[in-house]
Parts: C-alpha cells; sequence; structure tokens
C-alpha cells in the first residue's frame, strides 16, 4: 500500500522540513558552505596552503589574487586529486568503521602574462608587468560515505514522530492517512505511531515503549563546491603586486540517508510491525559570487608581506526534498507513505580576511605562514518566511563564533627536486562545546622542474571529527560521534610559456 503526497516546500518549512529527524539543520548547512578545505595546487597544498605572501603559482590567488602579478610568463596547469576516507563511527558503545575513495580533478588554471622585457627585477617606480588569469577551483568535497548503528533500550524515533504528532494536533483530530502534509502524518500513516489515550488524555505513541530497539543509519554524500574565477594583476615597481578578482560560485549537495529500526527481542513488536525504514533523500544546487581583493608588498627583497580579503558570498539555493516511510508487517505486507518538494532561500557567508608573511632564501627556498580570520556567527539566512530565517539565524548567532584559522609551511631546493612541508589548523566554528571540532592538516610532497614543465606531487592528511544526533528525545536523545580521516594524493602537472 502507497500513500503520496506532494507539497512546495515554501509551504513546509516551518510545520515539516525544520523539524524531522535527519532533516538537515540549515545553519549547519550554511556553516558548510562557509568553510573551506585546502586549495591550491600541489606545490600549494604540500606547504599546507601557505600562500598568501607567495605568488607566482595557479594556486595562490585562489585565496590572495594579487599572487597572478608575479608572473612575467604565461601559465597552464592541471590538478588530479584521488582520496582515501576512513570514517570511524562510535554510537551507543558500537564502532563501525567506513571505507571510502574518489578521484577528482579540483583545479585548473591558465594565466596570460605580458612583462617589460627590460625588467630586470630591481626596485622601480614603474608597472612592471599585468596578468590575466581564469582558473577553476575545488573549495569543498562533500564526496562520503559512512554509517553507524548498535543497541538502544531507551528511544526510538518513533517516539519523536509521536511528540510530533502530540504537538501538531493536540489530540483535536488525527492525520490524514490519505493525504499526507507533514512527517508526522507520513510517520501516522506508515504505521509507526498510533493515537492513544493516556489517563483519559488523547495523545500518540511510538513503538519505543516495547522492547530493545536495533537502529542502523547509512548516509551518502556526494558534489562539492567548486569557483570559477577570473583574475587581474599587476606588478608596480617590483615591489608592490596587486590583484582582484570576481568568482562565480557552484554549490550542488546530494545527500541519501537511511534509516532503519527493529525489536532485537520481538520481532513482531506492536502494531504487528517487524521493522520499518525511514529515507530521506535531499539535493541542494546553489550559484552565487565574491570578489577578491590582495596584495603582496615586498620590503626588502627577500621578505614578502600579503593581505587578501574576500567578501561574502550570496548564494542563491533550490532544494529538493523527499522523505519516505516503509514499514514490514509480520504477515508480510509492506506499507509506505511519503512526501516530497521543492525550497528556495538564499545564503551568505561571512567575509574573510588572510595575512601572510613569507621569507626566501635565495633560490634555495622559502618559509611561509597565514592567519585568516572568519566569523562564523555573521552568516546570514534568508527566504520568504520571515519567522523562519529569525529562527535559523538566531542559531547560526547561539552557535557560532568566530575561528582563527593558521597555515605554515616551507620548500627546500635540490636543482631541479624541491621538497615540501606543511601543517594547517583551521578553528572550531563552535562557541558553546567542549568538544574540539578543529581540524588539522599534515602535508608534504615534491616538485619537478624540467625546462618549461612542471611536475609537483603532495600527500594531504586531515583529522576531523563531527557529532550527530539521528532524532531529538530529551535526555535519552543517541549521539553518534564519528572520526574522519582523509588522505589526499594530488599531482599537478603544468608548463610555463
Amino acid at each position: 500500500m502507497n500513500f503520496k503526497h506532494i507539497k512546495t516546500l515554501a509551504a513546509l518549512s516551518f510545520a515539516c522540513l525544520s523539524l524531522p529527524a535527519f532533516a538537515q539543520n540549515y545553519e549547519d548547512d550554511a556553516l558548510g558552505y562557509s568553510q573551506s578545505e585546502l586549495i591550491g595546487t600541489a606545490r600549494i597544498q604540500a606547504i599546507g596552503g601557505a600562500q598568501v605572501a607567495l605568488g607566482g603559482d595557479l594556486g595562490t590567488f585562489g585565496i590572495n589574487p594579487a599572487g597572478i602579478a608575479f608572473y612575467r610568463s604565461s601559465d597552464l596547469g592541471i590538478t588530479f586529486n584521488f582520496k582515501n576516507v576512513s570514517n570511524k563511527a562510535t554510537y551507543l558503545d558500537s564502532n563501525t568503521d567506513d571505507p571510502f575513495s574518489k578521484f577528482t580533478v579540483p583545479q585548473f588554471g591558465l594565466v596570460i602574462a605580458n612583462a617589460r622585457k627590460e625588467n630586470d627585477g630591481s626596485f622601480n617606480g614603474r608597472w612592471n608587468n599585468f596578468a590575466f588569469g581564469l582558473s577553476y577551483m575545488r573549495t569543498n568535497d562533500f564526496n562520503n560515505r559512512y554509517s553507524y548503528q548498535g543497541y538502544n533500550g531507551s528511544s526510538s524515533i518513533t517516539s519523536f514522530f509521536a511528540d510530533l504528532a502530540y504537538n501538531r494536533y493536540q489530540g483535536d483530530e488525527l492525520p490524514d492517512i490519505n493525504d499526507p502534509f507533514y512527517l508526522e502524518d507520513v510517520a501516522y500513516a506508515a504505521g509507526i505511531i498510533d493515537d492513544a489515550e493516556i489517563d483519559g488524555q488523547p495523545t500518540f505513541i511510538g513503538l519505543s515503549e516495547f522492547g530493545d530497539l536495533q537502529q542502523f543509519r547509512e548516509v551518502e554524500t556526494k558534489g562539492g563546491i567548486s569557483e570559477t574565477s577570473v583574475t587581474l594583476g599587476g606588478n608596480y615597481g617590483n615591489q608592490l603586486f596587486l590583484g582582484a578578482a570576481l568568482t562565480y560560485v557552484n554549490v550542488r549537495q546530494e545527500n541519501e540517508s537511511y534509516y532503519t529500526e527493529y525489536d532485537i527481542n520481538d520481532p513482531s513488536y506492536p502494531f504487528d510491525i517487524t521493522s520499518f525504514d525511514y529515507v530521506r533523500n535531499y539535493e541542494q544546487r546553489g550559484a552565487g559570487f565574491n570578489a577578491k581583493l590582495g596584495a603582496v608588498y615586498l620590503p626588502v627583497k627577500d621578505v614578502r608581506i600579503g593581505l587578501s580579503v574576500q567578501t561574502p558570498t550570496f548564494i542563491k539555493f533550490e532544494e529538493d526534498n523527499y522523505d519516505e516511510i516503509v514499514t514490514l508487517e509480520s504477515n508480510g505486507e509492506s506499507y509506505n507513505s511519503s512526501i516530497e518538494g521543492t525550497f528556495d532561500y538564499d545564503i551568505r557567508t561571512p567575509l574573510k580576511v588572510n595575512a601572510g608573511l613569507a621569507k626566501f632564501f635565495g633560490d634555495q627556498g622559502f618559509l611561509s605562514a597565514d592567519v585568516e580570520f572568519v566569523d562564523y556567527s555573521r552568516i546570514d539566512f534568508d527566504s520568504e518566511f520571515r519567522d523562519f530565517n529569525n529562527d535559523i539565524n538566531q542559531r547560526v548567532s547561539d552557535r557560532f563564533k568566530n575561528a582563527v584559522n593558521f597555515r605554515v609551511g616551507g620548500e627546500y631546493k635540490l636543482d631541479a627536486i624541491s621538497l615540501r612541508l606543511g601543517y594547517a589548523y583551521f578553528g572550531s566554528p563552535y562557541s558553546n562545546t567542549e568538544e574540539d571540532f578543529s581540524r588539522n592538516y599534515f602535508t608534504g610532497g615534491l616538485g619537478y622542474r624540467y625546462s618549461n614543465v612542471y611536475v609537483d606531487l603532495a600527500g594531504i592528511y586531515n583529522q576531523s571529527t563531527t557529532t550527530q544526533v539521528p532524532y531529538e528525545a530529551g535526555d535519552l536523545s543517541p549521539v553518534a560521534d564519528i572520526d574522519h580521516n582523509k588522505l589526499g594524493i594530488m599531482l599537478t602537472v603544468g608548463t610555463r610559456f
């Protein structure tokens, strides 16, 4: 038997999608779109992404567009990446390990430079060269898959659905199983909650009061954030390097989650249901713009000081959602109920400010360090629903704070071979937690130059932790802690001409 209804999320956003288990918290999505990973070519990532004061690499003007002004010749390059992830989850004292791997092309760039032939590199009082660049860069990679499971004798997701139904209807009416509008209607139509009387008062009950439950959830995410930029830069006096970039931002995230629950002691627990599955799928598609301005100043020949600013990114989103609950009864019959819809909204990510310092040691190499400031409490969510917007933005203000990120690295040259090491620290964006949600990147790599051709190889190891609450049940809400250990191997090939 099937119950299905289609609604526009513009009508559902208050009542359904802001409340159900697994419905994405929009402030968390906005946070994910405001953060970035290490970006750039294999060379830049091998030195921990410390690039603000460097210049002269296709990866540098992803953060500081002034890097393009160092070019005296043209450049064409592409980067390939293979990522392997180990996701280790702990849920209700049970451990789950899920490996995942993915191949991507995270960077491509072209620079056309026009330099004065008589420029010998000494400080002078004139414009020496200009450069124009086109680049594609993947700043976030959402591709991943993980799961968690465990025995729960204290709560069930059905109690969450029952609470939604009671808060919605207050015992005055029952959900319409033929025309479900809210997620709690879907749960009622599928048979995992029921109406009842307790002490003479009408209410709704779930299956949580009837035994020990095996719970399992699997999540697969796809997509990422990419930036396509047009960059212009100029070199004044071989001492001041300026750059500006206009960037088109493309966002796509697909999230498919699957949750199942059954009683481990009684295969025919109440309502004659042996098990049920809750499927939630959503896809977010966004497009927006930002601008970057940057400068690098050389007080002396071997020292570079860099500064860059990225404006807030304004992104318009379209979202499709689908929720379905499927039950299996002891007689072998299956019932399902579902709703689906769309929702349009805007997200404004916060301003980013970067500063960097680099020290060069002749032709033997360099050391570089960056610091980045981002105030995540300045994220802004907007839709046609004012109260909903206020609720999301208040949660942003309450949950998030400003963060300081650090990147440091260096390069040592041995003729045509370069050795590189780096480290990056991204501060936690959360304000009210004792847990550490910072991210650490350990990087290293090699470079080879032959004539006008270059090949760079990098290894990037990243550690981070996320926490998920599959459904709200007060003090009995279960929590999944997931450790993500990522290893990326990057290869950049290019040519100067």
